[in-house]
């Protein structure tokens, strides 16, 4: 009876994880969708203009973006280690899961590249200034590079905050399953 009862509350503290897992899984069809986005955005990034203000943006931007989707795929790694995923059926018994350590540095990466997206707003007011003071023949020129990295902006926003949301809910389960 022994055996029975626990052999039915590992299947369950199982079956419990499987479906929190099958759900933060599901939190990174919108992160694979934005981190599509940026990867593509970050391979039509605008070439520098010339003018220092605006540069700094558009590269900061651009950095942001491209730190976000790196961010992404060391989440999906450290996922694919906990849960133990198998490639093509067959399991890779050499794949340790991540510590706690492992957990918590990617969400502190995450929050200081937050950090970093509160910097690039006061570098906008400095870029908009500079297209502003501009005459109207380069202000043009230099308006298509901002537009850039004003579109591109939000949208590595909201994937830090999927990968900040996605990465709490794991510790969170983790911590709950007693796992680390």
């Amino acid at each position: 009876m022994k055996k029975f009862l626990l052999a039915l509350g590992v299947m369950f503290t199982t079956l419990s994880f499987s479906v929190n897992a099958q759900t933060v899984s599901a939190d990174f069809s919108s992160l694979d969708k934005l981190v599509e986005k940026l990867s593509k955005a970050c391979d039509k990034a605008p070439k520098p203009c010339g003018e220092g203000d605006i540069d700094g943006f558009v590269k900061g931007n651009e950095t942001a973006a491209r730190g976000a989707v790196e961010t992404a795929k060391k989440l999906h790694n450290l996922y694919s280690r906990q849960i133990g995923e198998s490639e093509n059926g067959v399991q890779d018994v050499t794949v340790t899961k991540p510590t706690k350590e492992d957990w918590a540095d990617l969400a502190a990466t995450v929050a200081t590249q937050t950090a970093g997206m509160a910097q690039l707003g006061i570098s906008a007011k400095k870029a908009a200034e500079a297209v502003k003071k501009a005459d109207k023949m380069k202000a043009i020129k230099l308006a298509k590079p901002l537009k850039w990295a004003t579109d591109i902006m939000p949208v590595t926003g909201e994937a830090l905050a999927e990968e900040a949301k996605a990465i709490d809910q794991i510790i969170k389960l983790l911590k709950s399953d007693d796992n680390l």
